[in-house]
């Protein structure tokens, strides 16, 4: 991956050149801002390389999960680098409109445009094929980016040849353009980092994966609570599984050991694996939750303006309990109202079974889906 960072580097730098000094020389704002957009793929390729060796670093005293997020921070320096292009390109392409200055076709700059796009097509399908075998975000970033500079000399090829047919004013509408193309893959590549950043699951195809792998491991009766979230190319995971009552301790670790040797086996890019091992509930104890489910659901329903509830469940936290559940409420209803009928249901719950200490509650419109407990 190193590699193809310094690769990228020297393309870029190569093809930046070439069209910021024929864009500069002849006039051709298309062009030169086309130049500009690869001197900002210049310093995303070198983000990219620090990127990679901060994420490398291995766990630490402060940084016990390791270092892998510190590989898509440079994602936000190729967003911010993008944006700062996007704005010089706008400022300037409105201006030479505005003031009517306009400048004379030259195929020099048509051959700029022309190579820039062979260029940059070689670059991305290489770095496509690299990150196929890294699986690193910031890489597909990266090779978007490169997606769109295709596209976007493309753009510039057609208006510069616009300018040689008689339309002057073809030069800085295609720079226009390319500001845009260029602000849309920033906000695309920022909102992508920034998921990642604040702990994305990383699909719910995933967890399924994660789920049936854990459940067959042998003495696994049951997992829940499965949960993932992304860090840099890496997964980090946590599940609670069920296992027979009755086995040793030192059993019930062994079967924990094996269900995170399962995950990281066949889970692609999983690196760490959490596992809380839970008694499974006896038949009485399953019998018990039935009853309390429908009380609790029946209660709820009681409270003025909700009109159903879903997904109730019960977990045990010592001698004491935790419910949780998803309510459906008015649509029409303000935030500070539906906060109300929150506490109200919270308060009823713990009323009516004094052991279930903590009440977490999703509140849901009525128009996301049936009642059902």
């Amino acid at each position: 991956m190193k590699k193809a960072a310094v690769i990228a580097i020297f393309a870029n730098s190569f093809i930046s050149a070439v069209k910021l000094v024929v864009g500069a020389i002849f006039g051709s704002l298309a062009v030169f801002a086309d130049g500009i957009d690869s001197f900002f793929d210049i310093v995303s390729s070198a983000s990219i390389l620090v990127g990679i060796r901060a994420s490398e670093k291995p766990p630490d005293a402060e940084h016990l999960y390791g270092h892998g997020r510190f590989e898509n921070l440079p994602s936000l320096v190729i967003a911010g680098s993008l944006f700062i292009a996007s704005s010089g390109i706008f400022y300037e392409a409105f201006r030479k409109i505005f003031y009517a200055e306009y400048g004379a076709f030259e195929w020099i700059a048509l051959g700029a445009a022309l190579f820039s796009i062979g260029g940059k097509y070689l670059l991305q399908r290489y770095l496509l094929r690299v990150y196929e075998k890294v699986k690193s975000s910031t890489l597909m970033s990266y090779a978007k980016n490169i997606r769109g500079d295709v596209l976007t000399s493309l753009s510039v090829s057609i208006g510069v040849a616009a300018v040689a047919l008689g339309i002057p004013w073809a030069d800085p509408l295609v720079a226009i353009m390319v500001a845009a193309l260029i602000l849309k893959t920033g906000i695309e590549i920022s909102r992508e980092t920034l998921q990642i950043l604040a702990d994305s699951s990383p699909g719910n195809e995933i967890i399924s994966r994660i789920r049936s792998v854990a459940l067959t491991v042998p003495g696994v009766k049951d997992c829940h609570r499965v949960r993932a979230r992304r860090s840099g190319r890496g997964i980090l995971v946590d599940l609670h599984i069920w296992v027979d009552p009755g086995i040793e301790v030192a059993t019930s670790h062994k079967i924990s050991d094996e269900v995170v040797g399962a995950i990281l086996k066949n889970i692609p890019n999983v690196v760490h694996v959490l596992v809380h091992v839970e008694p499974s509930p006896q038949k009485e104890d399953i019998e018990d939750h039935s009853k309390m489910i429908a009380a609790i659901a029946s209660e709820v329903t009681k409270v003025k303006q909700v009109v159903g509830c879903h997904g109730i469940r019960l977990q045990h936290s010592g001698e004491d309990m935790v419910a949780e559940m998803h309510i459906l409420v008015d649509s029409s209803l303000s935030i500070t109202e539906t906060h109300r009928i929150s506490e109200e249901v919270s308060v009823r719950i713990r009323s009516l079974f004094p052991n279930i200490k903590r009440v977490v509650i999703h509140e849901e419109p009525e128009s996301v889906g049936s009642v059902e407990i």
